[in-house]
């Protein structure tokens, strides 16, 4: 296995977010995020991301 710095790698970046924005503009690309709803949700949310209730980003909406 190796990995790799994306620093190294930056000049590609213009490269990278047009590609990846059309990718995204054409549903091949779907980001998954459970969301929470109001301040008083967030400890069940801080505490959900240690029993693995979230599936992608977990967010905390106000």
């Amino acid at each position: 296995m190796q990995g790799f710095i994306v620093i190294d790698y930056f000049d590609q970046f213009p490269e990278f977010i047009e590609q990846m924005g059309a990718w995204i503009g054409e549903g091949k690309i779907k980001s998954e995020e459970t969301v929470y709803h109001g301040i008083e949700n967030a400890v069940d949310a801080f505490l959900g991301l240690f029993e693995g209730k979230n599936k992608g980003k977990m967010l905390v909406k106000l």
